[in-house]
Formats: structure tokens, sequence, C-alpha cells
């Protein structure tokens, strides 16, 4: 049973965790529909959570990686040093403050996305996943975390990112996020708020799977949310990428 204690305040119940209720409700269905089905988690493996925000996947992880390890990293340091107190008890969970300059979370830094090294050795992590977070990022920093993501996973491992994905079937659509339409800003990426580009991001989706394998991973699976069209299997809002470091580098 999940303790009630690893529910944040109603001040840190943000980005898709508007209420306590969401917050619950949508960190098992990530585990078990993205994480354990999509990626085979198993309870002995080493997680990495990018962009952890206010542990809504660590509170059901805390459950499920029994012999397992779980490092995750954020740029809100107000989250992360939440869930540093509350997870203490959790001798296999850390949290990691990351200082990283963003325009709509964090304005003050002088580091960029697009130079920021992940604090872990090469090839550790069974898994890594990052739920709403290249939804943020510009195209040279999405390309920084892919490398990043390459580099700490095992041969083998495996990358489940959400994202919101443009393609010929729904760009013509009438989606909105947070009540606004994308604009094109490249051949890459479309934005929400030319004032707060990283408020929100969304790829034209060949273009994000050529920058998947440029960083050396495979596009495994696409699962495509709701949000542009409205249908979705998984009680999804975003589109799901599942990528894998090969375990023969010359793929």
């Amino acid at each position: 049973m999940v303790a009630d204690d690893l529910i944040p305040p109603p001040e840190m119940l943000h980005d898709g965790s508007g209420s306590i209720e969401e917050f619950i409700h949508g960190g098992p269905g990530f585990l078990y529909h993205s994480l354990v089905t999509r990626a085979a988690l198993r309870k002995e493996h080493a997680v990495l959570d990018i962009g952890s925000g206010n542990g809504k996947h660590a509170r059901v992880l805390a459950d499920f990686l029994t012999t397992g390890r779980y490092e995750g990293f954020d740029i809100v340091r107000e989250t992360v040093l939440w869930c540093q107190e509350h997870y203490a008890r959790f001798p296999n969970f850390r949290f990691h403050h990351a200082d990283i300059y963003s325009d709509w979370y964090n304005k003050t830094s002088p580091t960029r996305a697009s130079d920021y090294l992940f604090p872990f050795e090469d090839s550790v992590f069974d898994v890594a996943f990052a739920a709403s977070l290249f939804t943020h990022l510009m195209p040279d920093e999405t390309a920084q975390y892919l490398r990043q993501a390459w580099r700490v996973l095992k041969p083998g491992g495996r990358l489940v990112m959400t994202c919101y994905l443009l393609n010929p079937y729904n760009r013509f659509t009438p989606h909105k996020v947070q009540g606004r339409r994308f604009n094109q800003v490249s051949y890459q990426h479309f934005i929400l708020d030319p004032a707060a580009p990283s408020r929100g991001v969304a790829y034209d989706e060949a273009a994000l799977r050529t920058m998947v394998r440029d960083a050396g991973l495979l596009v495994c699976e696409i699962t495509y949310g709701r949000w542009a069209n409205g249908v979705d299997v998984l009680d999804a809002n975003q589109d799901m990428i599942v990528a894998v470091k090969p375990i023969d580098p010359t793929r």
C-alpha cells in the first residue's frame, strides 16, 4: 500500500497533477501501462526518472522497486527538497536538484539544458523515463537529453518518453493544450507561447524520430494519446515513444 504521506501539498500539484485524485490515479497507470508492459520494468531494475517533479511516479515505484534502485532529478528545487525529505525512509530512492535554466520553470540559472550532463555513470540504468519533460525542451536541449539517456542506459536499456507529436494525420486537427494552439517555429518543433517557449513544445514526428536515432537509440513503439484527436487506448493524454539502446553498437 502506497503511503499517503508521499502525496505532496496542493501548491506542488502541477504539470498534469492538478488535483490529488489525478496525482494518485495517474502514477499507477503510467507504471503498469508504460513502464511494466512496454518497457519490461522489473522489481530489481535501476530506474532513472528524468524530470521527477513532485514524485507522482516515484510514489508508486516506491512499492514496486523492492530490490531495485531509483534516481530522479528535476529543475524545481522545492519539489526536489520535498521528495528528499519524504522519501528518506527508502534507501534505494534518491532525488537530485538540477539547476538548469527554463523560461517557464527556472529563469535564474546560467546552466542550459543543451549543456547538461546527467550526474550518473555510463551504462547503469535498465529503464529511464521522462513523463511530460520533452514537452518543455527545445530541439538542442532534447538532442542533449537523448544523448545523455543513451549514455546512462545499459545496452538493451529502454527509454520511455511522453511528448506531443505532430504528423500529417493530426497536424491540422483543432487540438489545443492549455487553451492554446501550437505554432510552428522550425522544421522540428512547435510552441504554445512565444513569450515563454518552454511552456509547451510539440515535435514533428519524423524530426523527433531522427533525433532519437541520431542519439543512438532505436524507436520500438509509438502510442498516440488523446491530446490531438481525442482517442487513446491507455487513458493517456500525451503521445509516448519507447526506444532502446541497442546491445549491438553497430546497429
